[in-house]
C-alpha cells in the first residue's frame, strides 16, 4: 500500500484558501455595496440643495458642491486605495450627458441633479486558484476598474432671477392686451414692481 501521509493536508490547505478566496469576496462586496448605499446619500443631500429655490441657477450649484464637499470630508476618513469618490458635476444632465448615452428621442426628459464618479477599487485584487478580478493588459476594461456614476435627479426649483423676469414679462404682455392696463391703476406703467410669491 502506497504512503498517503500528508495528503489530507494538501486537502486543508486547498479547502482554506478556497474558503479565505470566497470569505475575501463576500467581504469586499458587502463594504463596497455599504459604500454605494452612502455615496447614494450624499448625491441626495446634495441634489436637494440644488433642488432648493436660490437668487440664481449658479448659487443652486454652488449650495450643492459646498454640500457635498461638506459630505465627503467626512469620507475621506476611508482609506485612499478602498474606493474614490469624486463630483462630476451638477445641472441638467438630458441632452448631452444621460440621453446622449441611449438611442432615444425623448429630449423633454430632464436630469437636474448631482452626479457623483464611484471608483471600487477595494474590489480589485487576486485571489490564488480563482485568479484576478480585473481584466489584464492595456485596453480600457483593464484601465477603468470598477467605476460607476451615482445620481439623484430631484429637479430644480425657479430661481429669484427667473421670477422676476417671468413677472415682468408677464406684465409686459398685459399691458399689450389693452391700453387701460398701462396706467396701472393710479401708478404709471413704469412705476410696476414684480412681487413674487412662492412660486411663479
Amino acid at each position: 500500500m502506497m504512503n498517503s501521509r500528508g495528503s489530507i493536508t494538501v486537502d486543508f490547505l486547498f479547502a482554506f484558501v478556497l474558503i479565505s478566496g470566497f470569505s475575501l469576496i463576500l467581504l469586499t462586496f458587502a463594504a463596497t455595496l455599504s459604500m454605494v448605499e452612502v455615496v447614494q446619500y450624499v448625491a441626495f443631500a446634495s441634489a436637494r440643495n440644488y433642488f432648493a429655490g436660490n437668487y440664481d441657477e449658479p448659487a443652486q450649484r454652488k449650495a450643492a458642491i459646498k454640500k457635498f464637499d461638506t459630505l465627503k470630508k467626512k469620507l475621506d476618513k476611508l482609506p485612499s486605495e478602498w474606493f474614490g469618490v469624486s463630483l462630476h458635476g451638477t445641472g441638467n444632465f438630458g441632452p448631452d450627458g444621460i440621453m446622449s448615452e441611449y438611442n432615444t428621442d425623448l429630449e423633454h426628459n430632464t436630469f437636474r441633479g448631482v452626479m457623483i464618479n464611484f471608483k471600487a477599487k477595494i474590489l480589485e485584487f487576486q485571489i490564488p486558484f480563482f485568479g484576478p478580478t480585473q481584466t489584464q493588459g492595456n485596453s480600457s476594461a483593464s484601465t477603468s476598474g470598477f467605476n460607476t456614476k451615482i445620481t439623484s435627479f430631484l429637479g430644480r426649483e425657479s430661481t429669484f432671477i427667473e421670477c422676476f423676469e417671468f413677472n415682468k414679462r408677464r406684465w409686459e404682455n398685459i399691458k399689450k392686451l389693452n391700453s387701460l392696463y398701462n396706467s396701472a391703476g393710479s401708478y404709471g406703467g413704469n412705476s410696476y414692481l414684480p412681487i413674487n410669491d412662492n412660486g411663479c
